[in-house]
């Protein structure tokens, strides 16, 4: 029996390029879109990314390195396995250029050598552990864990609105109690552990409140991304439009909410890996401990609106801890 294919799919951009800095000046707006600098500040770790996947997922079967051009200095562009696409190779002229994620993500579909079964990561995440191929799809579908959620939304916190819009679009498809109960192991099971209590609270809902949104390595159907393009191509298409992040886009997420709504997924357990969020020395702290010792396979590093002296500081100690993980150089590396 032949091994599934499973690309991997990570977008990146040099936020040093003088021509990337012009154009991002020209386009900012005069609107409440997010135009953080922690959205594009360099971290200096993304062969670590490579590494972890050479190291514990030799299985994937390419990796879609997805820029506006930017190439790493040290990235071997002659690796088998590694396919660069330029925003332009797929997304519409008119789109373009683009400082938000959001498009970049919601047309993946249209990039044609791309797997039936993809896992989208960030530049912010790292395998640290073996993974199987069966930690991303099993029986034929993508692996997830549902939990029910709900929070107050912020209004620096653009991620929360853009969690409501998915929600949005999966209660104007599915009633949450059919989709729960017609899919019930798939929402109550001991992989879960605590986080099962939420959803059970949250089930006298009569429409979703919010679907829990897990920052690591995300699992899609590429068909799930064309079944959303003929139901809503409008509203995607005016997402894609936006140069930068705005408080009315849909992300991936709406996908991701999609395959939960209809069942298209199966449980994976909830320790598969943890999201640190770098606010204070405490999450710091933290992620440093959960590096020296990894619990789960995948971790997410996000970085938060912290001064540059602490930045430079985190980055230095997870770079070296990083560094410790995965000392050996990537083939993906020159």
């Amino acid at each position: 029996m032949k091994p599934e294919k499973i690309d991997f799919v990570i977008l990146w951009v040099d936020e040093t390029d003088p021509n990337w800095l012009e154009d991002k000046k020209k386009f900012v707006p005069s609107t409440q879109d997010d135009v953080s600098e922690t959205r594009y500040r360099n971290w200096d770790n993304l062969q670590y990314f490579f590494r972890g996947v050479e190291a514990f997922a030799p299985w994937v079967n390419n990796i879609f390195f997805i820029t506006c051009g930017h190439i790493p200095s040290w990235l071997n562009t002659d690796h088998p396995k590694l396919k660069i696409v330029n925003h332009k190779d797929y997304m519409p002229s008119d789109c373009l250029p683009t400082f938000n994620s959001n498009p970049i993500e919601l047309m993946l579909n249209r990039i044609t050598e791309l797997s039936e079964k993809f896992v989208l990561f960030n530049d912010d995440m790292f395998l640290i552990k073996k993974a199987e191929p069966t930690d991303f799809f099993s029986h034929g579908l993508p692996c997830d864990s549902a939990f029910l959620h709900i929070h107050s939304v912020s209004p620096t916190k653009m991620e929360l609105y853009s969690s409501l819009q998915a929600t949005g679009i999966i209660n104007k498809y599915f009633e949450m109690k059919k989709s729960i109960f017609g899919n019930f192991s798939k929402w109550f099971t001991p992989l879960y552990g605590k986080q099962m209590l939420k959803t059970l609270y949250l089930l006298p809902c009569k429409a979703f409140p919010e679907i829990r949104q897990i920052h690591l390595p995300y699992s899609y159907l590429k068909s799930t991304f064309d079944t959303l393009w003929e139901k809503e191509a409008d509203l995607l298409m005016d997402t894609c439009h936006n140069r930068y992040r705005t408080k009315f886009d849909y992300s991936h997420w709406t996908m991701r909410n999609w395959q939960i709504a209809a069942g298209e997924f199966w449980p994976r357990r909830a320790g598969f890996g943890k999201n640190f969020v770098l606010t204070d020395e405490d999450a710091f702290n933290k992620c440093i401990d959960y590096m020296r010792s990894p619990k789960g396979t995948a971790i997410c590093i996000n970085d938060a609106d912290i001064s540059y002296e602490t930045f430079m500081r985190y980055k230095k100690a997870i770079n070296e801890q990083l560094d410790h993980l995965l000392p050996q150089k990537s083939k993906f590396e020159l």
